[in-house]
């Protein structure tokens, strides 16, 4: 049987691959816990178009049990963003901790982001505030870091920078805490006293630092004042 000739065909239809973008952001890679850390999902479509109400996810490391753990979710604004406000939890202190986000409905996953939380720390500074000039004296305190929000304990074997009239002295921390500088000022005066703990990587994001003054009084004004008390 003789075939038909059979002329050539073509057909044409447009063909659109999108995708999607979702991007979780923060610009906070080292905060203390108990403090704030702010979040922004970015979830975007083919040629900037952003996709708005979808529900996301936000999603942190359990740094102890390496397991994925929901901590929020919130709806994307007419701008495509969902922002997000977590507290640093006190059990996250001195590690890094990884976060992400989930579109479910897009069955996607953002990049992963990492935080890293420091533990607060505090001093408890005890100094004298009036000395006589030439006389030593003794500025005692204690360091410790916070564990929880109402429980604190003592930082052993850490360094503490005592500094007075421009004298520093390095200190290390006992099993308690505790620390001392011994000074001695010769010219009278009002002098800050500061004890500071610089931080560790992965234990101090900042420290707190407190401070004092003590008087130096001049040594005659303190033989002046001791003769009329004797005369009288």
């Amino acid at each position: 049987m003789r075939e038909m000739p059979l002329a050539p065909a073509q057909a044409q239809k447009p063909l659109q691959v999108g995708y999607v973008e979702f991007i979780l952001e923060t610009y906070q890679t080292r905060v203390k816990a108990g403090e704030r850390i702010d979040f922004l999902a970015h979830l975007e479509e083919y040629a900037g178009v952003p996709v708005t109400g979808e529900t996301v996810k936000l999603y942190y490391l359990d740094p102890e049990t390496g397991e994925w753990k929901y901590l929020a979710e919130n709806v994307t604004d007419p701008l495509g963003m969902a922002p997000f406000t977590v507290e640093a939890r006190y059990e996250w202190g001195c590690k890094t901790v990884k976060f992400k986000a989930l579109a479910e409905a897009y069955g996607l996953e953002s990049n992963t982001v990492s935080v890293e939380v420091a533990l607060p720390t505090e001093i408890v500074l005890e100094a004298p505030t009036s000395v006589k000039a030439g006389q030593t004296f003794t500025v005692k305190g204690k360091l410790y870091k916070w564990v929880a929000k109402t429980r604190k304990e003592p930082l052993v074997g850490k360094k503490v920078f005592v500094s007075v009239a421009g004298q520093s002295v390095l200190a290390t921390t006992a099993e308690d805490g505790s620390f001392s500088a011994t000074f001695r000022i010769d010219r009278p005066g009002e002098y800050g006293i500061t004890a500071t703990f610089k931080g560790e990587p992965r234990l101090a994001a900042v420290s707190f630092i407190p401070g004092g003054t003590v008087s130096v009084l001049p040594f005659i004004a303190v033989l002046s004042l001791a003769y009329l008390a004797l005369k009288a």
